[in-house]
């Protein structure tokens, strides 16, 4: 990858982030709508459906942000790809370590304590959302299989 290619990608997913969150923001109508009309199969559908388009956002947010400009160097961009074919929990960690590298703090301390905030965030925000995405997106809309099935 060339820094053309990195602004190529930030701008199209800028384009796909502001799209990600007009899905959003017309789900959540959509909720609210079903909610007061007490549509429960309505509301249920919807927010399924919102689970999808956070993790889809989230995606597409973490893509824009290793590929800012003048942010990651190219370097790291490809380390974090390449940990995040194991899974997006590794991508944001490795992005997140190669973060707070760039960190000053006042306390020697303070790096590997936000480091370790960072980590239960991703592990609450991301990871989890991710494993309720898949079940969803694998067809497991009522009832989910555990993962040896």
């Amino acid at each position: 990858m060339d820094e053309q290619e990195r602004l190529s990608i930030f701008q199209a997913q800028t384009k796909n982030v502001r799209a990600l969150h007009q899905a959003w923001k017309q789900i959540n109508r959509q909720i609210n709508a079903s909610l007061l009309n007490n549509d429960n199969v309505s509301r249920e559908i919807n927010t399924k459906l919102l689970a999808v388009i956070y993790c889809a956002l989230a995606e597409a947010v973490f893509s824009k942000l290793i590929h800012t400009p003048y942010g990651l160097t190219l370097n790291e961009i490809d380390q974090i790809k390449k940990v995040g074919k194991r899974g997006v929990k590794f991508g944001w960690t490795k992005c997140a370590e190669l973060a707070v590298r760039r960190v000053d703090g006042a306390k020697p301390n303070h790096p590997p304590n936000a480091l370790q905030k960072l980590r239960t965030l991703i592990d609450k925000f991301i990871y989890d959302p991710s494993l309720i995405r898949n079940k969803l997106a694998h067809g497991q809309w009522r009832v989910a299989l555990n993962a040896s099935v």
